[in-house]
C-alpha cells in the first residue's frame, strides 16, 4: 500500500515550482508531486486523481487560485486546497478562507522551508473535518431512525424522576418529521390527574413495587382521559435506572402506547369465546379445504366425539349419507352466490346414529377475498321433527296403514284433475276392494285382519310410481290415484294389483292366507271431471267386476273398449311415422320484452300424419308416453334441432338458443345426458345454443332425477325452464332448490289476464316469484296486444305467442333471423 501524500501542485513558475519540489524531497518518500504550469496541463491533470491535496500558485497565466479552488471542490469536496501567493491582499486571503481554502501562505523567505508541515497539517484538518462530518452524519441517521420508530410504533417515552416526583412525557407526533418526540415536562400531580380516577390506586401501586424492587420491570395497564373527553387505555413498560451507582433508582425510564383498539378486541374475542363454548348449538368452524379446525361442546355432547378427534377431519365425518351429491353441489353453488346457506341436514353421530338438524353455514373471507373457513351453526331439531311428524299422520293418514286418509286423496285427486285439464292429460282413479276379507275377520279375528290390511298396503305400494298415491278408504276398501295415466297404465297397475294381492300371506301363528281384489276404474275427463263423479263411477266398474265373478278389474263405461282400439292404432301409426319421417319441426321466436329483439326459439313437433293431417303434440304424445314411443321421438327431436343449428351455423347465421320440449321418459331413464351428448358432438353444436324445456309435474314426481340430472346440464352450459308453470301442485317446495334459469308463465295464466284483477295479480305474482328467486320469467301464448301490454306492465321479462310471430318453418326463421337485430 502506498502511504505517500499525492500532491498535486498549480504553479506557471519553474523556479517556484524547482524551490517546492527541493522542499518536499527533503522528506524522502514523504511525498509524491505532480506538476502543472498551465490552466490545460492543471485540469487534465486533476482528472487523474485522486490527490492528498492541491496546492496552487494564486497568479497563474490564464486563470487565478481561487478558479484552481473552484475546479477542485467541483469535482471533490474531500480534496483540501492550499494556495500561495507573493502579491496577495487581505482582503483575497478573507475571501479565500471563506470560500473553504485549507490554508493562505504567503511567499516569504521561510515559507519553503515550513511547506511540508503546512501541506501536511492542512490534509490533516481536511481528515478531522471529514470524520467529524462522517459523525454527525450517523447521528442525525441514528436520531431520524429512532424518530421513524416511534412515529410508527405509535409510542411515547417517559422518564419519571423519583427523587424530584417529576416527569418528563413526549406527545404522539403527527409524523415522522415533526418535533413532537421533544420530552415535556409536569409534575407528578399533573401527571396523576391525567389517570382515569379508578385505575390511579392500581398504576401507583404498581410504581411503588417496582421502586422498592418486588417486579423486575414496571409494566401497568390503565385508562387516560383524552383531550376530547374521550376514555383511552395505556400501557407504559419501564425499567427502574441508577446513577453512579447510588440506592435506590433515581429515575424509571421506559415507553407507553395506546391499547384502546386491542382492548376492544379482547373482549369481543372473550365475548364470542364464551358464546362459542357455552351455546347449546352445535358450533363447527372448518378452513377452506372443509377440515375441522374447531367445534364447541355442544357438538361433542350432541355427537359423542371428543374434541381432539374432529381437529383436522373432514366435515362429512358429521354428515349424514341420506344426502346426495347434487343436493352438496346445490348447497355449495348457493355459499359461493351469496355466502351462506341455511336449511335442513341430517346429521350423524359417532355410533353411526343420525338425527335431523336445522343449519346454518357461512363462510368467512379475508382481506383479499379469498375465503378461508366456513362457520356452522346447527340446532338439533329430532323433537320437533317427531311432534310435527305425529300431528301430520293424525291429521293427513291412516293410523292402522300409514296410507293417505280420504281427505289428503280427495285433494291430490283435486289437483291431478286441475293439472290435467291444462295440459289435456288423463287421471285414473281405481277402487279396489279384498275379495271376502269379512271372512278373514270373522275366522282369525280383526288382529290378523289388521296385519292382513298392512301387508296388502305394503304391495300396493310395490305396483304403483312414486307419483301416485293410494289411500285406505275403510274397512278393506282402498283407493288409487294415477294422476298421468290413461287406460294402458290403468291396465298394467291393475294386473299387478292382481298379482301381487293373490300371493300367499302367512300370519304370525303360521297360518296361510290367500285373497284376491277386485278393481273398478274411471277415467278423466271422460268418466267425469270432478272427485265425487269419479269416485261414484269407480264404485260402479268395482260393482261390475265383482258380479263378473271377482278377482278382476273393470272400466266404467262400455265405450272403453273403443277408445282403447283407437288408441293402440294411434301407437301403430306413430312407430310407422318414426320411421318413414312424417315428423317435423316448426320454431317460434321468443322475444325480450323491453328490446323486443329475438333472444331465443322454440322448437315445436308437428306430426303430419297422411290421413289426419297436421296433429299438435297433445293429440299425439299422451298415449306415446303410456309406450316406449316417447323416448324414441324425444331422442328424434333432439337430433333434428341440432342439425338444424347445425345449418344454420354453416350458412353463416348466428343463431340464438333453441328451448326443447321434453316428456319425462328421457328424464326419468337417465337417457337425457347421453342423447344429448351424442346430438350436439354428432353436429358441432355449442351448449350454449340448447335450452332444455321440463314441466313443473315432471320435475316434482321426479324428484330423484332433477337431482342427478339438472345439475349435471348446468355444469355443461345447458339452460333450463320450467314449462306450464301454475299447473302444476306442488312445484314451489321444490323450486327453490332447483337450478332453472327461465320460468315460463303457463297459457291459460296469460290467457286470464284481462278477465279482471285477481287474475292479472296471479300473473304479477308468479312474475315476482320467479324473478326473485332469480330467474328470467316468459309468458307464452301471447296473442293480443292488450296481453302484452299487460305484461310489459308487470315487468315480464320475455314473451311468445301469435302477436309478435307465429311458428314457423326453419327457411322462414333463417330470413328473419338475417333481418332482425340479433
Amino acid at each position: 500500500m502506498n502511504s505517500r501524500l499525492r500532491i498535486l501542485y498549480v504553479d506557471d513558475s519553474k523556479h517556484d515550482r524547482e524551490l517546492v519540489r527541493e522542499s518536499l524531497a527533503q522528506e524522502e518518500n514523504a511525498f509524491e508531486l505532480v506538476e502543472a504550469s498551465s490552466r490545460t496541463a492543471f485540469l487534465r491533470l486533476l482528472a487523474d486523481g485522486p490527490y492528498d491535496l492541491v496546492l496552487s500558485d494564486f497568479n497563474i497565466l490564464g486563470f487565478e487560485g481561487l478558479q484552481v479552488f473552484d475546479a477542485v471542490k467541483a469535482r471533490d469536496k474531500r480534496t483540501p486546497v492550499v494556495i500561495i501567493t507573493g502579491t496577495g491582499t487581505e482582503e483575497i486571503a478573507a475571501e479565500a478562507m471563506r470560500r473553504g481554502v485549507s490554508d493562505y501562505v504567503i511567499k516569504t523567505t521561510h515559507h519553503i522551508r515550513h511547506l511540508p508541515f503546512t501541506l501536511r497539517s492542512a490534509i490533516h484538518q481536511a481528515r478531522l473535518k471529514e470524520e467529524y462530518q462522517r459523525s454527525l452524519d450517523a447521528l442525525r441517521d441514528s436520531e431520524q431512525r429512532l424518530r421513524l420508530a416511534l412515529w410508527a410504533s405509535r409510542q411515547g417515552l417517559f422518564d419519571l424522576d423519583i427523587t424530584t416526583q417529576t416527569a418528563k412525557l413526549t406527545l404522539e407526533p403527527e409524523s415522522p418529521s415533526s418535533a413532537a418526540h421533544q420530552l415535556t415536562p409536569m409534575g407528578y400531580g399533573e401527571l396523576r390527574r391525567r389517570i382515569h380516577p379508578p385505575d390511579r390506586a392500581r398504576v401507583w401501586r404498581a410504581y411503588r413495587e417496582h421502586v422498592d424492587n418486588r417486579t423486575p420491570e414496571l409494566r401497568v395497564e390503565f385508562r387516560v382521559r383524552a383531550s376530547n373527553g374521550e376514555s383511552r387505555w395505556m400501557l407504559a413498560m419501564g425499567m427502574a435506572v441508577h446513577t453512579s451507582g447510588l440506592e435506590p433508582p433515581s429515575h424509571i425510564l421506559g415507553i407507553f402506547s395506546d391499547i384502546t383498539s386491542q382492548k376492544a378486541r379482547d373482549e369481543q374475542l372473550l365475548l364470542a369465546a364464551s358464546v362459542f363454548e357455552n351455546s347449546r348449538e352445535i358450533i363447527v368452524i372448518v378452513d377452506a379445504e372443509q377440515r375441522i379446525v374447531s367445534a364447541n361442546q355442544a357438538c361433542c355432547d350432541l355427537t359423542g366425539h371428543r374434541i381432539e378427534e374432529l381437529w383436522g377431519k373432514d366435515i362429512q365425518l358429521l354428515r349424514s349419507a341420506r344426502h346426495d351429491q347434487a343436493f352438496f353441489l346445490l348447497l355449495n353453488e348457493r355459499l359461493r352466490a351469496v355466502g351462506y346457506w341455511q336449511g335442513e341436514l341430517w346429521a350423524r353421530r359417532m355410533n353411526g346414529e343420525e338425527f335431523p338438524t336445522l343449519e346454518v353455514i357461512s363462510q368467512v373471507s379475508n382481506a383479499r377475498g379469498d375465503i378461508t373457513h366456513y362457520i356452522h351453526i346447527a340446532t338439533d331439531v329430532t323433537k320437533e321433527k317427531e311432534a310435527d311428524e305425529r300431528m301430520r299422520r293424525l291429521a293427513f293418514f291412516d293410523a292402522l296403514t300409514g296410507l293417505p286418509n280420504r281427505a289428503v286423496f280427495a285433494d291430490r285427486v283435486e289437483q291431478a284433475l286441475y293439472s290435467s285439464s291444462r295440459q289435456r292429460t288423463d287421471v285414473v282413479l281405481m277402487f279396489i276392494d279384498l275379495d271376502r276379507f269379512k271372512q278373514v275377520n270373522d275366522t282369525l279375528g280383526h288382529l290378523v285382519g289388521d296385519a292382513l290390511l298392512c301387508e296388502v298396503a305394503r304391495r300396493m305400494e310395490l305396483a304403483v310410481r312414486e307419483m301416485d298415491t293410494i289411500c285406505r278408504l275403510g274397512g278393506d276398501e282402498f283407493l288409487i290415484l294415477l294422476p298421468k295415466g290413461g287406460d294402458r297404465a290403468a291396465v298394467r297397475v291393475a294386473e299387478k294389483l292382481r298379482d301381487l294381492v293373490c300371493r300367499p300371506f302367512t300370519t304370525a301363528e303360521g297360518t296361510t292366507i290367500q285373497v284376491s281384489c277386485s278393481i273398478g276404474i274411471s277415467l278423466a275427463p271422460r268418466d267425469g271431471v270432478d272427485y265425487e263423479t269419479l269416485l261414484a263411477n269407480a264404485d260402479t266398474a268395482l260393482y261390475q267386476a265383482k258380479a263378473a265373478g271377482r278377482n278382476t278389474y273393470m272400466f266404467f263405461g262400455s265405450e272403453m273398449n273403443t277408445e282403447a282400439s283407437e288408441r293402440l292404432t294411434l301407437e301403430h301409426d306413430m312407430q310407422v311415422a318414426l320411421n318413414l319421417e312424417q315428423f317435423g319441426m316448426l320454431y317460434q321466436p321468443l322475444i325480450d320484452m323491453k328490446s323486443e329483439r329475438i333472444v331465443g326459439m322454440e322448437a315445436l313437433l308437428r306430426w303430419r300424419h297422411p290421413t289426419l293431417g297436421e296433429l299438435l303434440p297433445p293429440e299425439f304424445m299422451h298415449t306415446a308416453e303410456e309406450s316406449s314411443l316417447a323416448a324414441q321421438i324425444d331422442t328424434w327431436v333432439i337430433g333434428e334441432v341440432c342439425r338444424q343449428l347445425e345449418v344454420w351455423m354453416t350458412t353463416g347465421l348466428a343463431p340464438v338458443p333453441v328451448s326443447i320440449n321434453l316428456t319425462s321418459r328421457l328424464f326419468v331413464e337417465g337417457a337425457l345426458l347421453p342423447t344429448l351428448d351424442a346430438a350436439m358432438a354428432a353436429h358441432h353444436v355449442p351448449a350454449s345454443l340448447i335450452a332444455i324445456e321440463l314441466t313443473e309435474t315432471t320435475l316434482t314426481h321426479s324428484v330423484s332425477a332433477a337431482r342427478n340430472v339438472l345439475p349435471a346440464l348446468k355444469e355443461r352450459g345447458i339452460a333450463i325452464a320450467l314449462d306450464n308453470f301454475g299447473t302444476g301442485n306442488s312445484s314451489l317446495h321444490h323450486l327453490r332448490r332447483l337450478p332453472l334459469d327461465t320460468l315460463k308463465i303457463d297459457i291459460s295464466l296469460v290467457a286470464d289476464m284481462g278477465a279482471g284483477p285477481n287474475e292479472q295479480a296471479l300473473a304479477a305474482s308468479v312474475i315476482k316469484l320467479g324473478q326473485a328467486l332469480g330467474l328470467k320469467v316468459l309468458a307464452e301464448g301471447v296473442e293480443t296486444e292488450q296481453q302484452r301490454a299487460i305484461l310489459a306492465e308487470l315487468s315480464c321479462d320475455q314473451m311468445q305467442g301469435h302477436v309478435h310471430s307465429h311458428p314457423m318453418q326453419a327457411e322462414e326463421i333463417a330470413r328473419l333471423l338475417l333481418t332482425t337485430k340479433p
